[in-house]
């Protein structure tokens, strides 16, 4: 199936697409004990974010790709601190302001547009810095980690959820499944996980972790599975008509995803670290 791409695939991706319409949360949900509602699920992936950062208060955190700034809300809502939030895609940052602005952690949150290779912020500006589902955009995922290194402070963390890739070889099925799968999320490429560890410890963070999350998005992948077998007929209609942009590709990114993962092409999961004193 061909998917449509643009000149500037992660903007129009993320601003056209009918699936990032009113949802703050643009994230896979994370199942765990005791949670039995999508919603709850989305925001325990949040959490389990914020648990990787060991996030308290006094701290000042960056999100770096924020989105609409659910998660960003979450944090400054939840604890005595500042969030800063940064995105390239500006029909997020308006939405991320509306967003904060109704929040009665309003004065201790604020959006901005820019790159989370190159943020313009002096060295040491903040404790904790994170990225959900965001840093799999940086082509070279370095930049992103040399960047946050250098904002943090001593004994500041990180922590990035995403896919990683963990299969070298893959069939030519696999290699077909994997390029619509990147396509239709608008990425350029995945990070494999162990040159992802290398590559954190190779720019000076220290007690690097990765926790999987396969277990925790298997329902999540089962009803994607599921939603988009039905809904592709649907959106592709949507699609050739020019009502939506970026549907199409994310039905089938967000179905294959089961295949990828259960295939061991990919594994979803937080890694963390910090930076030294």
């Amino acid at each position: 199936m061909e998917i449509r791409l643009s000149e500037d695939p992660i903007n129009d991706y993320y601003s056209k697409n009918i699936f990032y319409r009113n949802v703050r949360h643009l994230h896979y949900p994370i199942w765990e004990e005791g949670i039995t509602e999508y919603k709850d699920a989305s925001l325990n992936t949040s959490r389990v974010v914020i648990k990787a950062l060991q996030v308290k208060d006094g701290d000042k955190v960056l999100d770096a790709g924020c989105g609409v700034g659910g998660t960003s809300l979450m944090i400054a809502e939840g604890f005595d601190t500042e969030v800063t939030g940064i995105t390239v895609v500006p029909s997020q940052l308006s939405l991320a302001e509306q967003y904060a602005a109704g929040s009665p952690a309003a004065d201790r949150v604020k959006f901005l547009l820019r790159d989370y290779t190159d943020t313009k912020f002096e060295d040491g500006s903040f404790d904790k810095i994170f990225g959900i589902e965001s840093v799999c955009y940086a082509i070279d995922k370095r930049d992103f980690l040399k960047e946050a290194y250098r904002l943090l402070r001593p004994k500041g963390r990180v922590a990035v959820l995403d896919a990683y890739r963990i299969k070298e070889k893959l069939s030519v099925k696999e290699e077909k499944v994997y390029k619509e799968f990147l396509d239709g999320f608008a990425l350029d490429n995945l990070a494999f996980k162990e040159r992802f560890h290398e590559d954190m410890e190779s720019v000076g963070f220290k007690d690097v972790k990765f926790d999987s999350k396969n277990e925790g998005v298997k329902k999540t992948l089962d009803i994607y599975y599921r939603y988009g077998t039905i809904m592709l007929p649907v959106i592709y209609l949507l699609e050739k008509a020019r009502l939506t942009y970026g549907s199409l590709g994310h039905t089938v990114s967000a179905r294959n995803s089961k295949f990828l993962i259960e295939k061991g092409v990919l594994e979803y999961g937080v890694f963390s670290g910090e930076k030294p004193r």
